[in-house]
This record gives C-alpha cells, structure tokens and sequence, in this order.
C-alpha cells in the first residue's frame, strides 16, 4: 500500500470512526450552552461534550536600519530600508465533538515576505495556516491528526509564534519545514514527562501558501518524528528543564532541487546572511538537539541543528549545522509556562500589576530577552 492511498484510508477511517459515535445525553445536558471568557470567547455544552473557540492575533512589526558603508558595499542587498509592516493578522476557531475529535481552522489575512526572504507573491500570502481533524483519546498513539499543520520538529518551530521570545524565530530556524499537508500520531507518556509525536507530510503547494522556511520541490515528501522529556520539574513548572531531540528526513526524488535561504531576526530585511542558491538534492536528513530551563522569573532555551544534504551521484554531499541560545527574565516576576503535553511553551502565567502608583490596577509585564543566534 503506498502512503497516498494510507492516507486516504486514515481520512475515510476518520469520518467513519466519528460517524459511530453515539453520545447517551439527555436533552438538556445536550442542548445547554455556556459562555466564557478565559484566554478566548469559548462556548461548551454543559456536559463539557462540545466545546467551541474563536480568537487570532494582531502584529505589527516596525524597523529601523542603520547600516555603515562597509556592510553596504560587501553584500548586494546590504542597503536597507526601514519600514513597517502587519506581520500576522490571524483569525481562528477551534473545537471539540463529542469529547472524541477536535477541529482547528486558522487564516491569516496578513501578505509579508517569509523567513527566507521570499517575496510576498511567493512567501506568506494570505491564506490556511492550520486546517486539521484530530481523534484524541486513542489507545497506544493517543491522538491521530490529519489536515495541513505543523510538522513535528524543534521546540522553537512547534512554539506558537504567540508564546516565542521574539516576534521572529532564530536565524536557524530556517531549516525548519513549517507546516505541511499530513497525518501523524503524538502523545504524552510516563505522568507527561515525556512526550512523542511523529508524521508524514507532502509539498503542499497548490493547497495552501508555501510557508515553509526552505523551497522543496513539488511532490516531496517528508518524515518527522520529535521526543522529549522533562527531567526535573517542580512548583507546577516554576522549575524545570525539558530535553529534547528531533529528526526529520525529506525525500526530495532525483534531481531535484532545494533552496535554502534566511535572514537575520528582522523579517522587513532583505539582507541573506545564508543564501545556497538552488541546489540538486536526493534526500535531506535533520537533527536537532533542544535545551531549555525555566527558574522562576528566569528562563534559557536553546537548539543546535545539524543538517545533511545528499545530491545526486558525482555531485559532493553538503553538511550544515546552526545553533541559537536565548535568555530572558520577568522583572513583573511572572514565569515562562511549560505545556505538559505537546512539550512546548505556552501562554505565560498570570500578569501582575505594574507600576500601579502611577496607573491604578495597570495590568502588565515587563520580559528582558538577549538572543544568539548562527
């Protein structure tokens, strides 16, 4: 059986799987609906069976450049612009059927360039970003999710761009393949202290925009498969570290070809520090090793990729490595929030009052960031 045609059986499996489910509610219980507010407008049956979700994001990025006459005439898009731009402009709802499967669609409105330096035409236009069912509670896999979402692969590339330290990721994150068309398999084992996922997942051109970091060539298919573990944890994630190790492979088919190409932190530049130009590949293999701490109001994260490229016979394999480390701390005196269950972080805890001598009951924080990156 090729993997199109497993693919095609899981999604038929899926709607027939749903399409049995037979909830014993009563009336009542089924049709009462309550509405909150808690991080989102959500809505759930009373029973807590359905349960539905609308929100997004707004960001706004603005940049100055102040480059010298050397870093000017040493590269040839070395002249930079400063500007403004809405970076992502995100709608989206989410939910759950019968306590058994869970729905997400995301669009994003915003037309930039990408973390590659793709022009709008060709980077992050308009469109899905996630489009996907998943079952949860299964036996042995846990969850099965189908549809166009994130490929498992580095902490920083699963981390919501709502909850990373930056409003760009690092410079490494370049070799990360984004989100794709597929199907995979995830779950978290041991009292959460460690998590599993892997998947498959197809070019998705013609689909949905190409928000990949790197350019593969139309029918390529790629393997991911991410572990973690949280050796130490305490006070409800106030202390932690979490260890992690991902490995992805892309079959690209003979002769063809891969870019990959980034900039530095700053997605209005149009300067490439990395820019190999198109390339022939056979197969790209990927590893990457994540660390990551949280002390309280104190927190480091860090991942070192190590990526190698195999080209067709005759031609010389191309190895490429890159790493980044970042620090930061809450002088509000909040801490960094560890999602158990997908080993990411998320949303961070609770904003304190700040400055409330000057501004009564101002909600806010204060977060200190110093990143490297190569």
């Amino acid at each position: 059986m090729t993997v199109k045609k497993l693919v095609s059986w899981s999604v038929l499996g899926l709607f027939s799987w749903g399409g049995m489910i037979q909830p014993a509610l009563s009336e009542s219980e089924h049709n009462e609906l309550v509405v909150r507010y808690h991080n989102g407008l959500k809505m759930m049956t009373k029973d807590k069976q359905f349960k539905f979700q609308v929100g997004g994001r707004i960001m706004m990025d603005f940049a100055i450049f102040d480059a010298d006459n050397t870093f000017k005439t040493s590269f040839e898009d070395g002249d930079q612009t400063s500007g403004a731009e809405l970076r992502r402009a995100r709608i989206f709802m989410a939910g759950l059927l019968y306590n058994k499967i869970l729905f997400r669609a995301e669009y994003d409105f915003a037309s930039t360039s990408d973390s590659t330096g793709s022009t709008p035409s060709s980077g992050e236009e308009p469109g899905f970003r996630d489009v996907y069912i998943e079952l949860i509670k299964l036996p042995l896999v846990g969850a099965f999710r189908v549809g166009h979402h994130k490929e498992f692969w580095s902490l920083e590339n699963m981390t919501s761009s709502k909850y990373i330290m930056f409003m760009e990721r690092s410079l490494m994150n370049f070799f990360s393949p984004a989100r794709g068309l597929g199907v995979g398999i995830f779950s978290p084992a041991l009292d959460r202290r460690i998590t599993w996922s892997t998947g498959v997942f197809f070019d998705s051109a013609g689909t949905a925009p190409p928000v990949s970091n790197f350019d593969n060539s139309p029918g390529a298919v790629n393997f991911s498969l991410r572990l973690t573990g949280r050796p130490w944890y305490q006070d409800k994630g106030k202390q932690l570290i979490h260890l992690g190790f991902s490995y992805g492979l892309e079959d690209q088919g003979k002769d063809n070809l891969t870019h990959f190409r980034a900039r530095p932190e700053a997605n209005l530049t149009s300067f490439h520090p990395v820019d190999t130009g198109p390339q022939p590949v056979e197969n790209i293999n990927r590893y990457t090793f994540e660390l990551a701490g949280v002390y309280g109001p104190f927190s480091l994260q860090g991942e070192h990729t190590f990526v190698s490229v195999s080209k067709p016979a005759g031609t010389p394999d191309v190895d490429y490595s890159g790493f980044y480390v970042q620090a930061s701390y809450f002088i509000t005196g909040e801490h960094r929030h560890y999602n158990t269950k997908y080993g990411i972080f998320g949303i961070e805890s609770n904003p304190t009052a700040f400055l409330t001598a000057r501004v009564a009951g101002a909600p806010g924080k204060w977060h200190c960031v110093i990143p490297i990156s190569t």
